[in-house]
């Protein structure tokens, strides 16, 4: 398990220099693709060594972190340039 960490750090790193040369669209679409590898990977092992309520357990906390954190950036982004009443 202690692989991870240095694979978290690789992958993190790659689609950082990807997006840097890419627009932004397809910088968030590698990233937002690739960004949940490692969870795969250990989901994998945990399924191969029959952990299935770590499986789910890891699944519905990366559901639900992703899920809170565009909704607080939708909230801050929208309250950067609220509309006026008229």
């Amino acid at each position: 398990m202690p692989a991870i960490v240095p694979l978290a750090e690789r992958l993190s790193h790659t689609t950082e220099s990807g997006a840097a040369v890419t627009d932004d669209a397809v910088g968030g679409l590698r990233n937002a693709t690739l960004g949940n590898l490692t969870e795969l990977v250990i989901a994998r092992a945990a399924l191969r060594a029959g952990e299935h309520m770590l499986v789910k357990a890891s699944i519905t906390g990366a559901i639900v972190t992703n899920t809170l954190f565009v909704l607080g950036a939708s909230f801050r982004l929208g309250g950067l340039n609220p509309p006026r009443a008229q």
